[in-house]
């Protein structure tokens, strides 16, 4: 199966924590100005070529230290949620919450805090929404706070259940971290999809255990709704890994195709000169947005590709399916400072 892109970017809206709704495409950004940093949402027609600035989903004072953003947009019956990290880094204090509209996007209120922390290097971060169906929600999201009295220095992907009828989300489960407890785990980036009617799969960002510390791209899977993950019986499985050592990848994001295709796009510095060190910022990386397919289910995949490179400095990508065989790849490009989307389609599956 051949997955084939434009070699022409359009400016876009915002990159990964899209969904399609309606036809079209809803996306989020983080904007500062008037005295706040607030997350809009934006719309975008399917073709990528128009994008609207829409509603206020959250906001608060734009403060030295406020870290608002980096959600993830999920529809749950007739209402959309919108999970995103409310963050406070001068004061050490984390949160990850959920707003919500009942109205298509057009009004935002608060719904729900899904999880908090306090203290240096204990922060949470980037959050992935799933519906499961039934208003039963799955959030997971980078949680270095879990970790920090066992494990000081890692970072785990840590899940939680909406439980509707309680209204509260239930008690907090690992969904990755390394096999081996010996081992340095420094997993983030989450996003789930359905493999099956209880099998989950999720893909994360991670490091070898080598001391470079490269960062891969991996996949961890659970057959019970969530409840277990595979990493606590066998080691995640790799779906990219520079062939250098030094170099690496980063922030996956996971869809599942209308033909049951898995389809993992994510940032890599392979084909860069020189690599990035450990702890390089995001907006520094050096990254072509890259692209690697499954049809079983995520026990292999394809070799990587690449989607969109521009001037090798890419971030946050994420691939939507607009519609059965159409597809657009959203991406933050940091050589010009603007999100890009990149239109494609699918060809025949051998």
């Amino acid at each position: 199966m051949k997955l084939s892109f434009s070699k022409i970017a359009l400016p876009a809206g915002g990159a990964k924590g899209a969904i399609v709704y309606k036809g079209g495409i809803l996306t989020s950004r983080t904007v500062r100005q008037g005295g706040k940093a607030s997350v809009i949402l934006v719309k975008g027609t399917p073709d990528g070529k128009t994008w609207t600035d829409a509603a206020v989903i959250a906001s608060q004072p734009d403060s030295p230290g406020t870290d608002i953003g980096d959600g993830c947009l999920c529809i749950v019956g007739n209402e959309i949620w919108f999970s995103y990290r409310d963050n406070q880094l001068r004061a050490n204090t984390f949160s990850i919450k959920v707003a919500h509209s009942v109205d298509g996007g057009k009004s935002w209120s608060p719904h729900s805090t899904v999880a908090t922390s306090a203290g240096a290097r204990q922060g949470l971060w980037a959050s992935h929404l799933f519906d499961l169906g039934g208003g039963t929600v799955f959030c997971t999201f980078d949680d270095e706070a879990a970790p920090w009295k066992t494990h000081p220095g890692h970072q785990w992907l840590t899940g939680v259940v909406w439980n509707a009828k309680a209204r509260a989300w239930d008690t907090p489960r690992t969904v990755s971290r390394a096999h081996n407890p010996a081992h340095l785990s420094r997993d983030g980036m989450p996003s789930v999809v359905r493999l099956g009617k209880t099998k989950l799969g999720c893909s994360l960002e991670t490091v070898t255990t080598t001391p470079e510390h490269a960062s891969q791209i991996m996949f961890v899977t659970s057959d019970d709704n969530g409840a277990t993950w595979s990493w606590e019986t066998n080691e995640r499985s790799v779906i990219f890994r520079s062939k250098f050592d030094r170099y690496s990848a980063y922030c996956p994001w996971l869809t599942q195709l209308s033909n049951g295709v898995l389809a993992c796009v994510f940032t890599s510095n392979d084909r860069a000169d020189t690599f990035d060190f450990p702890g390089t910022p995001a907006g520094k990386l050096h990254g072509d947005v890259m692209l690697s397919t499954s049809q079983d289910q995520g026990k292999t995949w394809s070799k990587a590709e690449v989607v969109y490179a521009g001037g090798n400095r890419n971030y946050m990508p994420q691939l939507l399916e607009v519609r059965p065989g159409k597809l657009i790849c959203l991406s933050l490009d940091h050589a010009i400072d603007r999100f890009t989307a990149v239109t494609g389609t699918v060809g025949p599956q051998k």
